[in-house]
């Protein structure tokens, strides 16, 4: 799942992952084997963030009641000038979660990442 938005050159930042099961429950981290968060410009890659389970990955990655947030701070914007495409990539722990009649629950990807700026 992508989302584009405008950042302004050196400015903090929170990106909030939320994903939905179509009840609009939510689905915690704990369902999720690691994920990587990715910024782009242009098709190129800018920066890229990783969370693994106990606390392996990037330490800008904070899990709050279950749910991830990235802070993105001024030293890592400074040199973003155009539009900002975020990518996130997640893997289940269940390999079949989107195989057909594996699951029943639909990972709803809307707004998966929410910019909130600081």
């Amino acid at each position: 799942m992508n989302t584009t938005t405008t950042i302004t050159q050196g400015e903090n930042f929170l990106l909030n992952l939320i994903l939905q099961n179509d009840d609009e429950t939510q689905i915690l981290v704990a369902d999720l084997q690691q994920f990587v968060i990715n910024a782009k410009s242009e098709g190129k890659l800018l920066k890229s963030w990783q969370w693994l389970p106990d606390n392996f990955g990037d330490p800008h990655i904070v899990i709050i009641d279950g749910l991830a947030q990235l802070e993105v701070e001024s030293s890592v914007t400074k040199t973003w000038i155009r539009r900002i495409e975020f990518e996130v990539v997640p893997s289940f722990l269940d390999d079949n979660y989107f195989v057909e009649g594996a699951q029943t629950d639909v990972v709803c990807f809307t707004d998966l990442l929410i910019v909130v700026k600081c």
